[in-house]
C-alpha cells in the first residue's frame, strides 16, 4: 500500500516534470519575427503615448517659473534636487518636487508679526544636511 503511494507520487512529480519542461522548451529564445511584431503591435495599440499631461517626469520645468532663483543658478539647483531625489532613501529624506525644493531655497521668514497665513520655515534642507553630514 506505501508502495502504491509512492509510485502514486512518483509518476505525478515525473509528469509535472515533463510538462514543465515541455513548457520551457516552447518558450525557448530566439523567438520568430512575427510573433515580436504582433506583441509590439499589440502592446503599441492598448498603451497611450508619454506625453506632459500623462506622466509627470515628461514636463520640462518652467525655467522662469522659479521666482528667487537667478536663471544661471537654475541648472545647479535641478542638479542638486536630481541627486537629492536619488539618493532620498540613503538620506532618510521624503521625496520633495522640484516647485517645492525652489520654495525652499528662496525661503524667507515674514519679519512682520501677527500677519495670519505665515508659513513654517521648510525643514527639508536642514534634514538633507543632516541626511548627508550622518554619511560622513
Amino acid at each position: 500500500r506505501e508502495l502504491d503511494k509512492l509510485l502514486k507520487n512518483h509518476r505525478k512529480a515525473t509528469k509535472a516534470l515533463d510538462d514543465f519542461q515541455n513548457e520551457r522548451h516552447e518558450s525557448q529564445y530566439p523567438v520568430d519575427d512575427e510573433v515580436l511584431m504582433e506583441e509590439e503591435g499589440a502592446a503599441a495599440t492598448t498603451t497611450s503615448a508619454i506625453t506632459p499631461t500623462t506622466c509627470p517626469a515628461a514636463r520640462v520645468p518652467d525655467v522662469d517659473g522659479f521666482p528667487g532663483i537667478p536663471p544661471h543658478c537654475v541648472p545647479d539647483m535641478i542638479m542638486v534636487w536630481d541627486f537629492l531625489c536619488t539618493f532620498t532613501r540613503a538620506l532618510s529624506l521624503l521625496p520633495i518636487s522640484l516647485d517645492n525644493f525652489a520654495a525652499a531655497l528662496t525661503y524667507q521668514p515674514n519679519t512682520k508679526k501677527g500677519i495670519e497665513g505665515e508659513h513654517a520655515p521648510p525643514v527639508f534642507l536642514a534634514e538633507a544636511h543632516l541626511g548627508l553630514l550622518k554619511l560622513l
